[in-house]
């Protein structure tokens, strides 16, 4: 028996997708279904805070849906594409921020695992198969008091 995974938008309405089905469209070219989940999610009330924006392909999506995005992302080359492609698309929506999301501002600490993959937690440091680095850390209270976000999107 093939197992249905439900989706459901807003509105309430129904996406019945096969589980085998959704694990693997996410595994191949998952940017391009979570664009599609994106449209059914989010509207023009929505201020939201996207954790790992990455080269802003999925922020600016999130932009042309809602009246504000703020995306982080840690890996600082990432960053600066977000910001470019946002401003290619014109969007004047969208603030990305350099850095890692936590519980205070300062600096945090990015163990390195397979380039360009990074992870703001480990286990054990030690057990890190790379380099640690250190980025500018954004207080995850502070930001959603301060843009009024009312949606968060993890995008990690």
């Amino acid at each position: 028996m093939m197992e249905i995974i439900t989706l459901l938008s807003r509105d309430d309405s129904r996406l019945d997708v096969p589980l085998m089905t959704l694990v693997s469209l996410f595994a191949e070219i998952y940017e391009a279904y979570e664009r599609v989940l994106v449209g059914t999610v989010y509207d023009k009330d929505d201020r939201v805070l996207e954790a790992g924006s990455g080269t802003g392909y999925i922020t600016r999506e999130i932009a042309k849906r809602a009246q504000f995005v703020c995306g982080v992302e840690a890996m600082e080359d990432y960053a600066i594409l977000a910001k470019e492609n946002c401003g290619f698309a014109e969007l004047t929506n969208v603030e990305i921020l350099y850095g890692a999301l936590g519980t205070a501002n300062g600096e945090a600490n990015l163990y390195r695992y397979a380039s360009p993959f990074a992870s703001s937690t480990a286990p054990d440091p030690r057990e890190a198969k790379g380099d640690v680095f250190k980025v500018p850390g954004h207080s995850l209270d502070g930001l959603v008091a301060k843009y009024n976000i009312n949606a968060v999107h993890l995008d990690m």
